[in-house]
């Protein structure tokens, strides 16, 4: 770790954060003590739910759950004889994320009353508090937490009411549990992670009774309405400007509002539908989100039922969208052969303070055609410090533009950032036929010559998407633009510049145009945690201190295709020599 990699990292963060980081390294450091023994009070909350609560998305059956048979991450394991005869709560060599979604306990939803109850005593007969147990850090403790208040409160209320001695020890460990928390609460991380401590305080506070239930729902619902005004920007999107984190923010806010308290409602609903219309704007045409920043696909539930439907779109017709305090730009569209949709990246990595999720990808996008992902983002690997959850990271995995072979942000370690490219001149003009955005960055000011990468979008609903860009500086540098493609995607054939793709039955075409050279390379689709795809990237490389270069990825034939005046035009303009 260099000294001034670490100052550019440290400069960002808040004087919270650094007072939160002595604070958590000075509890590592004496150990968690246990709390004390609760006194039982009565056990209820009146509930009013309006609406059901949605589940995690799990992949395990009820017969693997009582098996203690469980798979995260795409990997399986076998924590011993299961519900009947208790769980192994610390597997020998699983990773510290997979067994925090061990102790998350969302798999509680997938079997029944009966058993979600063995498999909660089991945990708390076999997890008592101890210094460094991962079941007992703020984060998986805060998620284990909303499931227990659901799963046993809400769902399988009757039941749970019914067991009184049941009763007795989940309220004894939830009291142990959130006292723990209310003193470790993420202040030194901030984002999702303080977001999820404080709406397990006040969900836990909302679903029981009593003088220190009231106590947790108000410290929760202060601290709820403070992070929910500093981390939902003004145009709804998370500020972690992540689509998965988008929807396991709102899944957890909408699971709080089913609780039907008039408190914790007068705190949410003001940001819901906000952050649920910026959702719906980040979601493919095959129904997933994009892979903007760290996400993954199949780590929450299908968007659809808790964002609602997409815009209708008439056959020939378009639609655009922004959402300029991210830094999201797009389009969809529908034609006879299926629908289009593009979205671009012209926003910061993420908030100064807390880019952990964020990726080297300024200026970079994702292109569907006919209902099929064309060019997609790389993905998120894993969480990590591995060399793919670095590549994942890189700008050398995004559709954009590397120079020298550089990140445009510093990333390193699994969740660090020191040096952040800047979007600047940021312009978006929507047309009846489509938009154009144009924009440049910062990231590679610091190379020899000061290179500024600028970058020219425009998209026509039909489904082109021509991109142009301009690289400037005092001195030659390579420069690299990247198409990574989908596994699906196949090169029919390859001649010169110009490319014709296949998905299934549907042709694309590609140009590029520069003094550059055109290449295939190897490449890594990484969709799901713990999952990788070998697919294939068209890069195109070029040298120089003042470059243009760019290419079209039409869904229509194309007849001719130039760069003329820093615009690349086609079909539309004067055709190309052949």
């Amino acid at each position: 770790m260099s000294v001034g990699r670490l100052l550019r990292t440290l400069r960002h963060l808040t004087p919270e954060q650094l007072v939160g980081q002595v604070r958590v390294r000075a509890q590592r450091a004496a150990g968690w003590p246990r709390p004390p023994t609760a006194v039982t009070p009565p056990f209820g909350g009146v509930l009013d739910t309006a609406a059901p609560p949605l589940p995690p998305r799990t992949v395990a059956s009820a017969r693997n759950v009582q098996a203690g048979r469980l798979r995260f991450l795409n990997e399986t394991r076998e924590l011993g004889a299961g519900a009947s005869g208790g769980y192994r709560w610390e597997p020998e060599g699983a990773s510290l994320l997979w067994r925090y979604n061990l102790h998350y306990l969302d798999y509680l939803w997938d079997v029944d009353a009966t058993t979600a109850r063995a498999i909660t005593a089991d945990w708390i007969a076999q997890h008592a508090p101890a210094a460094r147990r991962v079941g007992w850090e703020p984060y998986p403790t805060s998620l284990r937490l909303q499931n227990w208040a659901l799963v046993h409160c809400v769902r399988d209320r009757s039941e749970t009411l019914a067991d009184t001695a049941f009763t007795d020890l989940l309220w004894r460990s939830v009291w142990a549990q959130v006292e723990h928390l209310r003193t470790r609460l993420e202040t030194h991380l901030q984002g999702n992670h303080l977001l999820e401590n404080a709406i397990a305080l006040t969900l836990v506070g909302s679903v029981f009774e009593g003088p220190a239930a009231a106590e947790w729902k108000a410290q929760g619902l202060s601290l709820l309405a403070h992070e929910l005004q500093s981390q939902v920007l003004l145009d709804g999107m998370h500020y972690e400007r992540s689509p998965m984190y988008q929807l396991h923010v709102l899944r957890a806010l909408h699971n709080l509002q089913c609780v039907g308290d008039p408190e914790s409602d007068a705190v949410t609903e003001p940001v819901v539908e906000r952050m649920r219309a910026a959702a719906r704007k980040l979601i493919h045409p095959d129904g997933q989100i994009a892979l903007l920043n760290d996400a993954a696909l199949n780590i929450e539930p299908a968007p659809r039922p808790l964002v609602g439907p997409a815009a209708t779109v008439a056959v020939g017709g378009g639609e655009t969208f922004q959402l300029a305090s991210a830094g999201y730009f797009g389009a969809r569209s529908q034609v006879s052969g299926g629908e289009h949709y593009v979205v671009c990246d012209a926003g910061l990595v993420g908030p100064d303070h807390i880019p952990g999720h964020a990726h080297a990808d300024t200026l970079g996008f994702e292109l569907s055609l006919f209902g099929a992902r064309l060019a997609v983002d790389t993905g998120t690997f894993d969480y990590l410090p591995t060399p793919m959850r670095r590549h994942c990271r890189s700008t050398a995995a995004h559709n954009t533009v590397e120079l020298d072979g550089q990140d445009q942000s510093e990333m390193w370690g699994a969740f660090r950032v020191g040096r952040r490219a800047r979007p600047r001149a940021v312009i978006f003009q929507q047309r009846p036929s489509g938009f154009t955005l144009e924009a440049e960055h910062d990231g590679y000011k610091h190379l020899p010559g000061a290179p500024i990468h600028r970058r020219r979008f425009h998209w026509e609903h039909a489904g082109r998407l021509t991109v142009t860009d301009r690289v400037r500086g005092d001195r030659s540098t390579v420069v690299r633009s990247r198409i990574h493609l989908h596994p699906d995607v196949r090169v029919v054939t390859m001649r010169g510049q110009r490319v014709v793709l296949a998905h299934g039955s549907q042709r694309v075409e590609v140009w590029f145009d520069g003094g550059g050279h055109l290449a295939r390379r190897a490449a890594a689709y990484c969709p799901e945690l713990g999952r990788q795809h070998a697919s294939e990237a068209l890069v195109y490389t070029q040298l120089g201190a003042q470059v243009g270069c760019g290419f079209c990825i039409s869904a229509q034939q194309l007849h001719g295709y130039t760069l003329e005046g820093g615009a690349i035009v086609g079909d539309g303009g004067r055709p190309a020599q052949a």
